[in-house]
């Protein structure tokens, strides 16, 4: 009988880019830390992590009855295939009725290390694109998350600081009932709830906004600002019934904005003269709303490129 630890990883991409593969490694080792970083030696941007780490009395006894009891998935020695999401759940629940303790209860940080506080990928895209509507796949079932202007993913009113966090912490706390234990910190597992896009492509199919009004270029600081004009032209060209007629980010009041609207869009939306304009959304969405209210209210001397 050896004490040692028992531990589940995987490999994963530095730079947040999906691998494809969703096999999980089962191993035993005296050392997680200096077992981890030798997996990790060579300078490819595909690296590997211990997902979840235990202390057993006897490291050889438990590593055989897990890989008997997943031999059914077992691809290739330690490796086993988790095409469902499911197998460090299940790893976990089998330590915590054999006994054994979890490693961060001794080592607080030492998983913890590949993890930033702030997701420097998110900030700048939210940077780029502005607050954006989200979906994340999840068992087959979309779920919607929010890209918020200072980089957060939002999901069931609590906001994530990376997308590892909103999956674990949020949806699949929210589905299951327990936080999961997946790595999984790509942006392309969120896709654009408006577009189909992949988060990660984000920046590269957005648009400048140029707008000239009687040939004139119009020059703010705030994107917002470019829909609040091009409103404030229609209404004086066809009259504030037509357009909210017309359009659903025109409204007479506040309070006749749909309610998800209000809560989770609310501080975008902006009294202009005595109506309100909803100017939420990144700058294809702002774009494809200001090019509808140019068609509309047949505003020639508008152009938007």
């Amino acid at each position: 009988m050896q004490e040692g630890y028992v531990y589940i990883g995987e490999h994963y991409d530095i730079l947040g880019r999906p691998l494809g593969l969703t096999d999980k490694k089962i191993g035993l080792t005296k050392e997680p830390i200096a077992r981890q970083n030798n997996w990790s030696k060579t300078k490819s941007p595909v690296l590997y992590r211990h997902i979840e780490v235990f202390k057993v009395d006897d490291m050889n006894r438990v590593e055989k009855l897990i890989h008997a009891i997943l031999n059914s998935r077992n691809t290739n020695g330690e490796w086993f295939e988790d095409e469902d999401d499911t197998l460090v759940n299940d790893f976990c629940n089998f330590m915590e009725v054999y006994g054994g303790h979890s490693y961060k209860d001794e080592c607080v940080n030492c998983l913890e290390h590949t993890t930033k506080n702030t997701d420097e990928r998110l900030v700048k895209i939210a940077d780029e694109i502005g607050e954006t509507e989200l979906i994340r796949n999840y068992l087959g079932q979309n779920y919607d998350v929010i890209l918020t202007q200072n980089g957060k993913l939002k999901f069931m009113g609590e906001e994530y600081d990376t997308p590892n966090l909103c999956y674990n912490k949020g949806i699949v706390k929210h589905v299951k009932g327990v936080r999961g234990h997946s790595g999984t910190n790509g942006l392309n597992q969120f896709t654009i709830k408006e577009t189909g896009e992949r988060l990660g492509d984000a920046i590269t199919v957005t648009k400048d906004m140029k707008l000239f009004i009687d040939d004139e270029k119009f020059v703010s600081n705030f994107d917002y600002e470019y829909i609040v004009e091009v409103v404030k032209l229609a209404v004086n060209k066809i009259g504030l019934n037509t357009l909210i007629g017309s359009t659903d980010i025109v409204k007479k009041t506040y309070y006749d904005f749909p309610e998800n609207v209000i809560k989770n869009y609310g501080s975008s939306i902006k009294q202009v003269e005595d109506y309100h304009v909803l100017t939420w959304g990144n700058k294809k969405h702002k774009f494809k709303k200001i090019e509808e209210i140019i068609e509309v209210a047949s505003l020639n001397n508008i152009r938007l490129k």
